[in-house]
């Protein structure tokens, strides 16, 4: 099959992993707001590439469909999903018409910066909270080693409680709390009950 490149594109609700030749093709993932790399110089201006996509491949009753990726100077910025490879280059041809605006790719230039900066936030935030957990389980470990009780109401300060639940326990539900782990993190470490309530399974 060969190496190729991934675009993830949301169209109605759905998610779409759009694979591609037509780049660098090193297995790299892109969002919008993202920079391509190519094997070649980078092409200056906007530029719309088309792909032929299927949710399944194996499946004949599956229908194609064809996506429009849209770049300014190697961002990507715009996707469009069409039903026919036709209506796909007639929409690529208005969509490169409008992205030559400075407005249009000022604006949008604008939005995705300020996504990656709250999504770098956020990330922040989360290790953050994973900084405390470790230092608190540092802390935690080093009271047993030296014999102390650390049910002591001295260590109330600790954010976590090591001897009702593991650290691991307590990492999994910080994963829990960010979206991009949500899908990875197995929920048999940590279970919200119905009254908000934490409970292990």
């Amino acid at each position: 099959m060969g190496m190729f490149d991934t675009f993830h594109i949301q169209d109605r609700g759905r998610e779409l992993a759009v694979q591609t030749k037509q780049f660098a093709r090193v297995l790299d993932e892109y969002r919008l707001g993202d920079f391509v790399d190519f094997d070649a110089e980078t092409p200056h201006g906007v530029r719309a590439y088309i792909e032929d996509y299927k949710n399944d491949y194996n499946d004949l009753t599956c229908p194609m469909e064809w996506v429009v990726i849209l770049l300014v100077d190697g961002c990507f910025l715009d996707a469009y999903v069409a039903e026919t490879e036709a209506n796909a280059r007639q929409t690529a041809d208005v969509m490169v018409k409008l992205w030559q605006s400075p407005e249009r790719q000022t604006e949008a230039l604008k939005r995705h910066a300020r996504s990656h900066y709250n999504a770098r936030m956020r990330h922040q935030r989360a290790l953050g909270q994973i900084s405390a957990l470790l230092h608190d389980y540092a802390e935690w470990e080093q009271q047993k080693a030296e014999g102390k009780d650390t049910t002591e109401r001295r260590f109330a300060f600790m954010r976590y409680d090591f001897d009702k639940k593991s650290w691991d326990w307590h990492l999994a539900r910080l994963l829990l709390g960010q979206e991009i782990f949500t899908e990875h993190v197995p929920t048999k470490y940590a279970v919200a009950t119905s009254d908000g309530n934490e409970s292990s399974t």
